[in-house]
């Protein structure tokens, strides 16, 4: 969306209006004119024969106004943007011991694909971002249902919430030229304190399973600082992970994710070779009082030579509602899955077993 503000004498009744400098890529469907002093009819407009790059228009005034402003906005193809980033992980990415830091380098491409230089402009884009928590999918399966059965509404997948539009403000005019990309820096960290933690995803280590499964090692920072307030968001985005000072080691290619001040930033470095877990489901009983239960135990182990952190998000293995009687770990409660945070000392192995009640569907 193209926005622009421009000045010109309004006459009392019908006359006619010449908008040079719009592009032939802007969408005439959407054009808006108004005034904020004057209430303005627009009865029409087309492109004038004498250039591709103006518009004549038809408009009504019920006053007379002298160098009026008005606001021009229209839609149009051939803008695009992307926010790009990249992050250098210092240190020794090896010992947990060594203390480690991140760099952060963040800006926005905008290509201008049209006929049309923009000089001097103010950009603010626009992201979309699905709301509410993604479920994790769980492993194929087929269920057939008739469509006809009033019941069978309750088996299909509800409806997604509505994507939440974010805006983001470039903080400083820049220039667009016809044909052409810019690149208009956003964010620079150096040397941000950063930590190294495991984390052991359910859906990533099945039941059932005899040999461990490596758990992913991640180093995670803060992106706050309150010295600059053009950063208090960053959009997502594509980034680029290396390791090393002078970036000697690239590590992958991975998508950033919408930031806000005082949010946290992750850094995938990829399977662990010292850090394993399984889990092991337990049978379903009879519980004192009626209902059913089941019990499930994680196991993690540490073949390191020095402590780790380990965050646990758990989800039982079972299709039907359940709630939680007790665990051996003090644990969170988030959308419907366990949170366990622990330290496991080197060469070490800790079990984390807990109980729920199986809560079978109402009909």
């Amino acid at each position: 969306m193209v926005r622009e503000l421009r000045r010109a004498n309004l006459l009392h009744g019908e006359r006619d209006l010449d908008l040079d400098r719009i592009p032939a890529e802007a969408d005439l469907s959407s054009l808006i004119l108004r005034s904020r002093r004057v209430p303005l009819e627009v009865l029409s407009l087309e492109r004038a024969e004498t250039g591709h790059d103006v518009v004549h228009c038809r408009i009504r005034s019920p006053v007379e106004a002298a160098r009026a402003g008005l606001d021009i906005m229209y839609r149009m193809r051939g803008l695009r943007w992307e926010a790009l980033y990249e992050i250098v992980v210092r240190g020794e990415g090896e010992d947990e011991r060594e203390p480690v830091s991140c760099d952060l380098r963040g800006m926005i491409r905008i290509v201008n694909a049209t006929t049309r230089t923009f000089s001097n402009t103010l950009v603010r884009i626009e992201q979309l971002e699905q709301s509410g928590d993604a479920e994790r999918m769980s492993g194929p399966g087929f269920l057939v249902l008739d469509r006809a059965d009033p019941l069978s509404d309750l088996w299909f997948d509800r409806a997604g919430e509505p994507a939440i539009p974010y805006q983001f403000i470039i903080p400083r005019r820049v220039n667009l030229a016809a044909h052409s990309e810019t690149e208009i820096p956003l964010i620079v960290r150096v040397r941000t304190p950063a930590w190294r933690f495991y984390e052991m995803v359910a859906e990533e280590v099945p039941t059932g399973r005899r040999e461990p499964m490596p758990l992913r090692k991640y180093i995670s920072f803060r992106h706050e600082d309150e010295r600059d307030e053009k950063a208090a968001m960053l959009p997502a985005g594509r980034v680029r992970v290396y390791a090393g000072a002078r970036r000697r080691h690239f590590v992958q290619e991975a998508r950033f994710q919408r930031t806000l001040r005082g949010g946290e930033i992750r850094v995938d470095l990829g399977l662990s070779d010292d850090v394993k877990a399984w889990r092991v489901a337990g049978p379903r009983v009879k519980l004192p009082g009626g209902g059913m239960g089941e019990s499930s135990e994680i196991r993690i182990r540490n073949e390191g030579d020095t402590d780790v952190r380990v965050e646990v998000d758990e989800k039982p293995a079972t299709t039907l509602g359940w709630s939680l009687i007790s665990s051996t770990m003090p644990c969170r409660e988030v959308s419907n899955r366990l949170r366990f945070s622990l330290t496991l000392g080197a060469g070490s192995e800790e079990r984390i077993g807990y109980e729920f009640r199986l809560r079978e569907p109402e009909i």
